[in-house]
């Protein structure tokens, strides 16, 4: 690092003698900057300061970010000292940066990619509280701009309606499997001695499911097995949405939950006879003891203990974005390995979906009203964008070309090495960390941005036969099974804006109909359970009539709207 520091000195003052002689240097008051894209971006012996508030993810890191070798590294290079103000574990980042904003008393910046969706930036852009960020961007962020020209669908999800910029984008296109993450996980031991792998139909889906039921699959002599279970909690731990596209396709949430779109126009989907027939579908499994009632009251912690029962295997079955969710990687009982993914199921119309979402940018640098030198923040991230791939392994976790990664070869991807995208590699990892084992604090893990609009980083090709590896088990899985029933169109184009005039409203409806207690699940639930009983006509209609109510055609009219005034 001293020689680093030396470096950078000799270099600074080289700077500031042609910046001088140039006559490039933006002086205001006694602060000098560099010219945009070079370093450092202060000239001068005495660094910039900033207060930066920022957030963790406890799976990926330990809090540390204000000790990492990272923030000693790009001072150097920048001339430019963080100071934290802030550091917040991820589950509670939003409850506490919504305290800070409506206190007033901010910091600088908010650094993290979470926290903040499209529309509240836009919001707190209106008002003020964070600013726009168009001419800094265009006068003091070369890199940032040529890289965002690049690519237009981060571009039209970073420029907000009035045609400003609010935030700094965080894209990670290379989450392959993130895109089509409503997985279906089954203990591929039960089903290959039972004949059952792999189910290719929902009705092939139930005799595997009824024959972990009845055969005893465990061999304990005891009918204990629980061919499916699911969970409230847990990152796509409910069965509705994996189960419901083999019947309609079918997208959750209250981000257009429950609407299909199909060349531009959006219907509802949760009041048609293909919605009623998966119903009767799951019902079904519920009625005979195929999947477990508990999947609709309990937490993901509870499934995981199911899962990870350490005296005899007791679940066939359960849904997830990965199997990390509903099992310990590389670790616990070892099961991990055994439970794989399946396509989705055919339905008995034929209709055979992955819920697909559309890669969508994070908003992940905000600079607010209280930042005195919002131009020298600007070209301190354009650092970010600058030679995206070497710059996101620095920023990440401090990763050093030769030991911690090297570029790709021809000859690497003559034999199949591939990012986690399923693309071609461009770099080699030479050192490999375990999610949610190794939490390094080497690097700013979320902190600082990253850009990344395509994978980069080659898997090696031993991972096939290391199930811990799951970047490498997820792309095969989206790849091979998800992808082929990936909707041609897609869904809702991530970020759009509402009209301030209907936000409110389209707000309670996504409430009222497509949240977690709305009409939807609420009614589909009872089906389900047997609260109510989906083969009535009578009690169909009621909740025909409690979706009327709620207002389903002045909610799916809302989305047709934005969507359209979006360009779309």
């Amino acid at each position: 690092m001293k020689k680093l520091i030396f470096v950078v000195a000799l270099l600074a003052a080289a700077t500031v003698a042609f910046a001088s002689s140039q006559g490039e240097e933006g002086a205001t008051g006694d602060v000098q900057l560099n010219a945009p894209g070079k370093y450092p971006v202060v000239l001068g012996d005495e660094p910039f300061e900033i207060r930066v508030m920022t957030g963790y993810n406890a799976m990926e890191s330990q809090g540390k970010v204000d000790q990492a070798p990272f923030t000693e590294y790009l001072q150097d290079i920048t001339n430019v000292k963080v100071n934290f103000t802030e550091i917040i574990e991820g589950s509670v980042f939003t409850e506490r940066q919504n305290l800070i904003l409506a206190s007033g008393d901010l910091p600088d910046v908010i650094m993290y990619p979470w926290g903040m969706s499209a529309q509240q930036v836009y919001t707190y852009g209106r008002q003020g509280t964070l600013i726009a960020l168009n001419d800094v961007a265009e006068n003091n962020m070369p890199d940032f701009i040529k890289e965002i020209n690049t690519y237009p669908v981060a571009k039209g999800q970073t420029y907000f309606p009035d045609g400003n910029i609010y935030a700094l984008p965080n894209w990670e296109a290379s989450c392959f499997h993130c895109t089509m993450s409503a997985k279906m996980w089954v203990y591929k031991p039960w089903a290959d001695k039972l004949g059952h792998w792999m189910p290719e139909t929902t009705e092939e889906f139930y005799q595997m499911l009824k024959d972990f039921k009845e055969k005893d699959p465990n061999g304990n002599g005891k009918a204990d097995e629980i061919p499916l279970m699911g969970a409230t909690t847990g990152w796509n731990a409910i069965p509705l949405t994996f189960l419901m596209n083999s019947f309609i396709y079918t997208q959750t949430g209250t981000y257009g939950g429950f609407l299909d779109r199909d060349a531009g126009k959006l219907s509802f989907v949760a009041n048609t006879n293909e919605w009623r027939e998966g119903l009767r579908y799951i019902t079904r499994l519920v009625d005979e003891g195929l999947m477990a009632p508990d999947t609709f009251v309990q937490k993901v912690e509870q499934l995981k203990a199911v899962a990870e029962n350490p005296d005899v295997a007791l679940l066939g079955a359960a849904p997830a974005g990965w199997y990390g969710v509903i099992l310990a990687n590389g670790a616990g009982t070892g099961r991990f390995a055994d439970f794989q993914p399946i396509a989705p199921l055919r339905g008995p119309a034929g209709a055979r979906n992955s819920r697909y979402q559309p890669q969508a940018v994070r908003y992940h640098t905000k600079i607010t009203k209280a930042a005195p030198r919002p131009d020298i923040i600007a070209q301190w991230a354009n650092w970010f964008f600058q030679d995206w791939i070497e710059h996101n392994k620095y920023a990440g976790r401090f990763m050093q070309e030769g030991e911690h990664w090297r570029w790709a070869t021809d000859a690497d991807r003559a034999k199949g090495v591939v990012s986690r995208d399923g693309l071609p590699a461009i770099t080699i990892s030479l050192k490999v960390q375990t999610y949610g084992a190794d939490r390094p604090d080497t690097g700013w893990t979320r902190t600082g941005i990253s850009w990344a609009p395509h994978g980069d980083g080659g898997m090696p090709l031993e991972w096939a036969d290391d199930p811990s590896k799951q970047e490498w088990r997820l792309m095969v899985a989206t790849r091979d099974l998800m992808q082929p029933y990936k909707p041609a169109e897609g869904f809702m184009p991530p970020n759009l804006i509402i009209d301030s005039s209907v936000e409110d409203e389209l707000a309670d409806l996504n409430e009222a109909i497509a949240s977690a207690t709305g009409v939807v699940e609420n009614w589909s639930t009872q089906f389900i359970i047997g609260q109510r009983d989906i083969n009535s006509d009578a009690e169909w209609n009621d909740y025909l009539d409690e979706l009327d109510r709620a207002g389903v055609d002045r909610y799916t009219k809302i989305w047709q709207d934005t969507l359209t005034n979006a360009g779309y």
